[in-house]
């Protein structure tokens, strides 16, 4: 197998800001990211677009991608911009969804202390 020599031609230089911001200005449609040769290069770069390892597809899970095989036998990586739903503040959450407050329950041995005790003044109420 020969492998070209360094600097033997043109190299693809992707900026993935870019990439990003034109996937923010129209979200739910796919943008090319990269051209990649093998299909773990093309996994592993759609798997850190997906889980925001790489710092332009910020915030993680705001971002999908998929990567394609085409005719020559390269992948083609694409993305998406699909932002998550904005979290409710406590505030507005219905009141069922609130968490409430629970009162905790003694340890066991207050419980058990608490028993004996009862136990003890039950027997002397029936004179025992």
């Amino acid at each position: 197998m020969k492998f070209p020599e360094r600097g033997a031609g043109p190299v693809e230089r992707v900026h993935f800001i870019d990439v990003a911001a034109a996937c923010k200005k129209e979200p739910g449609e796919w943008f090319k990211v990269r051209s990649a040769t093998t299909e773990h290069s093309a996994s592993s770069l759609r798997a850190k677009i997906k889980s925001g390892v790489r710092a332009a597809f910020r915030p993680a899970g705001d971002f999908d991608a998929y990567a394609k095989k085409t005719a020559d036998a390269a992948w083609d990586i694409f993305a998406s911009y699909r932002p998550a739903a904005p979290t409710m503040s406590e505030e507005q959450q219905p009141t069922s969804t609130r968490k409430r407050s629970r009162r905790r329950r003694p340890p066991a041995s207050v419980r058990r202390a608490s028993a004996a005790r009862t136990t003890t003044e039950q027997a002397e109420k029936d004179g025992t």
